[in-house]
């Protein structure tokens, strides 16, 4: 489970360079100026990036939390403890896996998008 969760983490700090990335590049003055409603379209994109960064965060704070939990479990054998810590790691998967696919169609839609826009 440690080992998932610091893959899990290294995965979603690399994303958030990615997400970094893609704003910095929304925010370029790159783009046809008339395109209808272009200005709009970029804002949605920052805000939704804004939104996931926002998840990514909150997940990597869980992540770090049950990192810190598992350390202390090896430690200290609670009755029960495992399954309890078990659960844990099978929600954050689940959580993780619904992030991961939330980013990578944010990150489709913009690579089908900006081709479009662009000088």
């Amino acid at each position: 489970m440690k080992d998932d969760t610091k893959q899990w983490k290294a995965n979603f700090e690399f994303q958030q360079i990615e997400l970094a990335f893609l704003k910095k590049l929304l925010q370029a003055k790159i783009y046809k100026p008339n395109n209808p409603n272009l200005f709009e379209l970029l804002e949605l994109f920052r805000k939704e990036i804004d939104a996931l960064n926002s998840q990514i965060s909150e997940l990597l704070d869980s992540l770090e939390s049950h990192m810190i939990h598992l350390e202390k479990e090896k430690q200290y054998t609670i009755p029960d403890g495992s399954q309890f810590y078990l659960e844990t790691h099978k929600k954050l998967d689940y959580d993780i896996a619904f992030l991961n696919e939330e980013i990578n169609m944010l990150k489709l839609r913009l690579f089908e998008f900006i081709p479009s826009v662009i000088i």
